[in-house]
């Protein structure tokens, strides 16, 4: 707890809750391969450390988006990871309907592309054009 109150500490709480998730999966792991008796974060829920968080509200200047190609090219990116970063700004799809992305729901000739319910985080088919 400490470690994460320090984080909170810092006003980071939607880190602060990240954080938790992280070192849930980390213990759960470690428990697993029997590299811990026990589990740290087992009682610790997000009202402990980072509590609800709020919608962000970030949006691009024009400056950001220009900026952009520079900044991707410096940082050494895998192509993928470039390529990805472009659709998700061109389409504002999350990265997990992204990487879940099926060549079946992509229409070349009719330039659209379908994620289906199930791939989407509001339990919606979301059409791209």
């Amino acid at each position: 707890m400490s470690v994460l109150d320090a984080v909170k500490a810092r006003g980071a709480t939607r880190l602060a809750n990240r954080l938790l998730a992280e070192l849930r999966q980390m213990f759960g792991f470690a428990l697993v391969r029997e590299i811990v008796a026990t589990d740290p974060t087992g009682g610790i829920e997000k009202k402990h450390v980072g509590g609800q968080e709020q919608e962000r509200e970030r949006v691009l200047s024009e400056a950001d988006i220009r900026a952009l190609p520079t900044k991707l090219a410096d940082a050494n990116l895998l192509k993928a990871t470039l390529h990805a970063v472009w659709v998700m700004l061109a389409t504002l799809a999350r990265i997990g309907e992204l990487t879940r992305a099926r060549r079946a729901d992509i229409d070349l000739a009719t330039g659209t592309w379908v994620i289906p319910a199930d791939h989407s985080r509001t339990r919606r088919n979301i059409r791209y054009i």
